[in-house]
């Protein structure tokens, strides 16, 4: 039975994931009109626009799948795909906040978010694997 930190940990490790999918798509749906393509540098620009576009679509499924993943309690991937996920966060935070793309608050807050899921993840206890329906819990040996 998880305990009062566990319990704590999955409900801000929740808020963080539904803060960061929320953010996700208000960005997804302020970049389509900014596609460059009146822009005279349209040839070098879109490229980078559609690669843009893929990572926030793949972030935001991502962040949405462990979510819900989170959310019904599926298991220990969970818990590492929050790791990682926060980990890759961290990074992009620290790009923001060098001038590479977005603002100084876009970057803080980025890095917040990012420490705050990553320590909420690694306070979630990897819980013990179920027995296959059918198998015998007895006799590890037998498959």
């Amino acid at each position: 039975m998880p305990n009062v930190r566990q319990i704590m940990a999955r409900r801000v490790l929740a808020a963080v994931l539904t803060v960061e999918c929320l953010a996700g798509i208000f960005l997804l749906i302020g970049m389509l009109p900014t596609f460059p393509d009146t822009d005279p540098n349209r040839d070098v620009l879109a490229p980078i626009w559609v690669g843009l576009l893929i990572s926030l679509i793949v972030c935001i499924v991502w962040v949405g799948i462990t979510l819900l993943g989170l959310i019904r309690k599926l298991g220990n991937w969970v818990r590492a795909s929050s790791v990682v996920l926060h980990i890759l966060m961290f990074a992009a935070g620290a790009g923001v906040l060098q001038g590479i793309i977005g603002t100084p608050l876009v970057g803080s807050v980025m890095l917040l978010l990012a420490v705050v899921g990553f320590v909420a993840a690694l306070m979630i206890r990897p819980t013990e694997p179920q027995p296959l329906e059918g198998s015998d819990p007895s006799n590890p040996d037998v498959d």
